[in-house]
């Protein structure tokens, strides 16, 4: 992978794509999952044309439709499973009991 301009990443910081931990430039640490967010990005400004902020936009967008579909799969299996004659309680496990109940 080639170098990264701190610039670039201060950038994607001030525009809240991404979320270092650490005090400061020289001490912020960021997740594994930063790297595609920040591919992402450079995607849609070299692809689309767009400008910082609106590939932040979109990026949000995509994830919450992401999240979405997957709170639409999990409803749908419960909804499933209590169609079949089992207690949604039962077949549910605690992590989409969870997942179903959690804000957007």
């Amino acid at each position: 992978m080639a170098p990264v301009e701190p610039g670039w990443v201060a950038s994607l910081v001030d525009a809240g794509v991404l979320e270092p931990r650490g005090a400061g430039p020289e001490a912020w640490l960021f997740p594994a999952s930063d790297v595609v967010r920040a591919r992402a990005v450079a995607r849609l400004l070299r692809d689309l044309d767009v400008n910082l902020e609106g590939a932040a936009l979109i990026l949000e967008l995509v994830e919450e439709r992401r999240r979405l579909e997957r709170r639409i799969a999990l409803l749908e299996r419960l909804l499933e499973n209590e169609r079949a004659g089992g207690a949604v309680q039962a077949c549910a496990t605690a992590a989409e009991r969870a997942a179903v109940s959690a804000p957007a």
